[in-house]
Order: C-alpha cells, then structure tokens, then sequence
C-alpha cells in the first residue's frame, strides 16, 4: 500500500539576526524576522526555516543567524488580519515591567551611559542620534 503524503500547511517562522555593529550608524542590533512557509509538520517547518534564515544571513553584509527558530502553525490562511505568528511567555511582571524588559525605552542621553552618539540627519540643519533622545544642530553625522 503507497504512503499517502500529508498536505503541506502554513507556518509562520520566527528568526533571529545579528547585524554587526559598522561604525557609522546604529551598534550591533538584532532581528526577529517572521517568515511565512509551506511545510508536512513542524519538524519539516523547523528545517526550511532554518535553511531560510541562512539564505537571509548570507545575502546581507555584516548579518549571522544566531542559530534560533521558532515555528507556529496559524489557525488562519493568510490574508488580511490573519494571525501570522503568537508566542506566549509566562511572567509574573506587571505590564510596565514586562514592557520594559522585553522593549526597553529609548534612553534620555547615550553619554550619561559613557556611550557616544551615533547621529543619522534628522532634519534640514539638525542631526538626531540612533540610539537615544538627543537631537542637536548641525550636521553631525558627517
């Protein structure tokens, strides 16, 4: 008797990136990419995400894959509103310092941290950093 294939379903696919600092704009950042794939299970899910996100990685400049995936089957085709990707993390934190783990606030000024700005153009004649609140005349990121 022939094995009967499964039909391939929707995945989302969460990974994460690490963009290498490069001297001129924003430090070392990361990046949590979510994909759509068509996949037999999870398991076959977890292989191509992983083959994508090393396809990602080594098309862009200064990018590494840390090695972390994350795959959820949505209940929802995809489309306009459907859910693409959840994950729930259980935490006793009230919300705001939940927040501020997960997404810590922009701080007031890079170099009460002992850090130095970082500055992109904001505006005609201003300059604004990356990295925190600080915006001051000039063109600065020259």
């Amino acid at each position: 008797m022939a094995k009967r294939k499964t039909k391939k379903t929707w995945f989302a696919a969460k990974g994460v990136f690490l963009h290498a600092d490069q001297g001129s704009g924003p430090r070392q950042q990361y990046e949590e990419r979510v994909v759509l794939l068509r996949a037999r299970s999870g398991q076959k899910a977890i292989k191509l995400a992983e083959r994508e996100a090393e396809r990602y990685a080594r098309i862009l400049d200064q990018v590494s894959f840390t090695g972390f995936v994350d795959v959820y089957q949505p209940f929802d085709e995809p489309g306009v509103g459907a859910e693409v990707y959840s994950a729930m993390e259980p935490s006793d934190l009230v919300i705001k310092e939940y927040l501020n783990l997960r997404y810590p606030p922009e701080p007031l000024d890079c170099e009460a941290d002992g850090r130095e700005h970082r500055y992109y153009k904001k505006a005609r004649g201003y300059s604004a950093c990356y990295h925190c609140a600080v915006v001051k005349p000039g063109e600065l990121w020259k």
